[in-house]
């Protein structure tokens, strides 16, 4: 599917937002808007999907994120039993459910 996107900019590859952002358009001859419960529940999967991707990253990412200026965050850890603490990843606050 050729996923036109905006500006000048000429790329191979698109997120998964902007490919369910294209697809979820309307369009004539698109049946997918006619498929009822089967529509919500598509939509849903997908918010799901680009949701798990944006934490991946985040997860990935860590070290490029600057994750070790959160000093308060690493007190508290500290604070805590190191036996009872799993893998740490710290979310943005621009994430929902962030700081």
């Amino acid at each position: 599917m050729d996923v036109p996107l905006a500006g000048s900019v000429k790329r191979e590859r698109v997120t998964t937002m902007q490919f369910y952002s294209y697809r979820l358009q309307i369009r004539d001859g698109d049946w997918l808007h006619n498929a009822g419960r089967l529509y919500q529940q598509y939509i849903v999967d997908q918010y799901a999907k680009i949701e798990q991707n944006r934490l991946n990253y985040l997860k990935l990412n860590q070290a490029t994120l600057c994750t070790d200026l959160y000093r308060d965050v690493l007190d508290a850890l500290h604070a805590v039993n190191s036996n009872d603490v799993g893998h740490r990843i710290i979310l943005p606050s621009s994430f929902a459910g962030g700081l």
